[in-house]
């Protein structure tokens, strides 16, 4: 789940300077925030060069899903009693994810995240050693290493463990263009992630101006993982609507066993198929996987999924549904 994790370490950075940025313990928006964004799965994207007073512009991305995001009180959140301390949590309003950070004047913390609905947690991290991903001030040059351990929990039992090892690096400043606007004085910052012998890349802008991450970009050296890129309309209104969410059947993939389990709460479920972002079919999944009497269902893949987002099609009560689900590591 390298992706996904790592992507949400760059939400809340503002911070203050002139002549380049500078980021500081200053991050917290207020709590019920929201913003509005664009992800784009396996975009045809290069990061361009380092460097001082640089122009990146990439006012031509096209495509992609809306997600949205909002600032939490980790007191509100279903798993706060299993991160005390937490300052606040970042929250797609799409989907029930909830990303549980800590703050100090000396650095930020990712402390774990969790996939929760209305029928429980389904997906847990809890990083027993909280990874301390920026060492305030950073500004342009500043390089470290850091590292973190963390256990999995499916359906609130232990899955698996693991390390992850990373390099960051403050590599260039200058301004950054994207469909939602220009940006002036923005800091690019390079992390080079390490998890099961795996690198993989990932490229984050910041601007003095605002509270979220204006674009971040992650690739793998491991050919399994798709290419991601996420951009934020920072001038959008801020709201704190909640998104309908259809609570009757609830997905989640088990990428150990390479199977989506389907919780589909007393619901008949015909027709499912498989489909990625941009509407390809993986997989039709027969009969015997849709029998109605069983509550919950696992459904066995042909092929291992990428991490990234995908969307479960089904027909329930004569109406063609769909849902979308996110398939970590």
């Amino acid at each position: 789940m390298t992706k996904f994790y790592i992507l949400f370490l760059f939400l809340f950075l503002p911070f203050f300077g002139a002549a380049q940025p500078e980021l500081t313990e200053n991050i917290v928006p207020p709590f019920g925030s929201q913003y509005e964004g664009t992800y784009i799965q396996n975009p045809t994207f290069d990061q361009g060069p380092g460097g001082v007073n640089q122009v990146w512009d990439f006012s031509d991305l096209e495509g992609g899903i809306d997600l949205n995001f909002k600032i939490l009180d980790p007191a509100t959140t279903p798993e706060s009693d299993k991160f005390p301390g937490a300052t606040f949590v970042w929250n797609f309003v799409e989907f029930d994810f909830y990303f549980y950070y800590e703050v100090t004047e000396d650095s930020l913390s990712q402390m774990g995240n969790a996939v929760a609905d209305n029928d429980g947690t389904s997906f847990l991290v809890i990083n027993s050693d909280y990874e301390n991903a920026f060492q305030f001030p950073v500004t342009f040059g500043s390089s470290y290493s850091y590292s973190t351990v963390y256990q999995n929990f499916l359906f609130g039992n232990p899955v698996y463990a693991g390390e992850r090892t990373a390099m960051l690096t403050a590599d260039g400043y200058g301004t950054l263009i994207t469909p939602y606007g220009t940006f002036e004085n923005t800091l690019r910052i390079k992390i080079v992630n390490n998890e099961f012998g795996i690198n993989s890349t990932q490229y984050s802008w910041l601007s003095e101006d605002n509270f979220v991450p204006l674009l971040v970009y992650e690739f793998s050296d491991d050919t399994y993982e798709t290419p991601s890129l996420y951009f934020t309309n920072l001038n959008s209104t801020v709201s704190t609507k909640d998104s309908p969410v259809d609570q009757e059947v609830s997905i989640v993939y088990d990428a150990l066993m390479h199977t989506i389990i389907i919780n589909k709460n007393g619901q008949q479920l015909e027709n499912i198929a498989l489909y990625d972002m941009n509407g390809g079919l993986i997989e039709n999944f027969d009969s015997d996987h849709q029998n109605s009497a069983i509550e919950t269902r696992s459904l066995t893949i042909s092929n291992p999924l990428r991490p990234g987002l995908y969307i479960l099609s089904f027909l329930q009560d004569g109406i063609v549904k769909s849902k979308t689900f996110t398939a970590f590591r």
